[in-house]
């Protein structure tokens, strides 16, 4: 236990921080408990963390850690050779930690923390019946790849079999078929804005016309026509199914809706008659999160 009022006495001590560390002296006093060992200040307010009185950290380098492990899934060991390089490049007068001392200065420092809650699913509570791990984070040694390490798919002689095991069908979040088939023909392509309506004869048709001779008779080749013909087609295709996503916005939206009130509502503010009108019809990230919706 640290009194203020028992005699101290200065020893060395190193401080890490984010680019360097730097030699400094620290005031220890006898344990008022055991009279065996020595006891150092917490330097909390100092935002500095006292591993063992003679390394220090501090609580920015500790947390920087914690923000590259959380937003990249960054292992000890890369994070350690890359804070040593920038030791390095910063001419620091001590070399960093090894990678066993940082992480359990690490642990040490995060077991002071209050994280309840942090991470807690607001449906699930804080223990949840089935959870995913993808255990990048967590990656064990190469030492431990024995060769009896083995995937938890495989099947072994001692494994069980249900022969009476079927496939659930209908696991979708969309069941019916031809909804699914109707977002994705509405979300796909472009905006599905009407093409204004032909004014007179389009200009396909007037250089056709001009391709004729007197009384209507055709001087050109039957190749130009059919060219004419199959281009007109194209276009009275593409208009068709323009109109038909216009028309299937409708009809996803109410579908949606019997499904889920939110889902459809979402879907109408982005892929919505007012939303084509308005000019914000598709956005990237909407777009994928039906895309998924459809798929799963």
């Amino acid at each position: 236990m640290y009194s203020p009022t028992t005699p101290t006495s200065t020893h060395p001590c190193i401080v890490y921080d984010i680019c360097q560390a730097y030699g400094r002296n620290i005031e220890l006093q006898s344990c008022s408990t055991c009279r065996r060992r020595l006891v150092g200040p917490d330097c909390g307010t100092m935002h500095i963390f006292n591993l063992n009185n003679r390394i220090l950290l501090t609580h920015e380098l500790l947390n920087d850690y914690t923000s590259a492990y959380t937003a990249s899934e960054t292992p000890f060991a890369a994070w350690v050779t890359v804070v040593t390089r920038r030791y390095e490049s910063q001419k620091s007068q001590h070399k960093f930690l090894s990678e066993q001392m940082f992480r359990a200065a690490w642990f040490a420092y995060v077991a002071l923390q209050n994280l309840d809650g942090d991470m807690e699913c607001p449906s699930c509570g804080p223990s949840p019946e089935n959870t995913i791990w993808d255990g990048i984070t967590l990656a064990f040694n190469q030492k431990h790849l024995l060769p009896s390490l083995e995937p938890p798919t495989t099947i072994c002689h001692d494994s069980p079999i249900r022969e009476r095991t079927r496939y659930v069908y209908k696991q979708q979040l969309l069941q019916d078929k031809n909804l699914r088939k109707l977002v994705r023909r509405i979300i796909s392509g472009p905006p599905p804005i009407p093409m204004p309506a032909d004014s007179g004869t389009s200009p396909v048709a007037n250089d056709a016309d001009r391709s004729r001779g007197p009384g209507g008779s055709d001087d050109g080749d039957d190749d130009e026509i059919t060219e004419t013909d199959q281009a007109a087609k194209s276009a009275d295709k593409s208009k068709n199914e323009i109109f038909a996503r216009i028309e299937g916005i409708p009809l996803a939206f109410e579908e949606l809706t019997s499904v889920n009130a939110g889902l459809g509502g979402l879907f109408r503010d982005q892929f919505g008659l007012e939303a084509l009108r308005g000019g914000r019809w598709g956005n990237p990230v909407y777009r994928r999160f039906f895309h998924q919706v459809r798929l799963v």
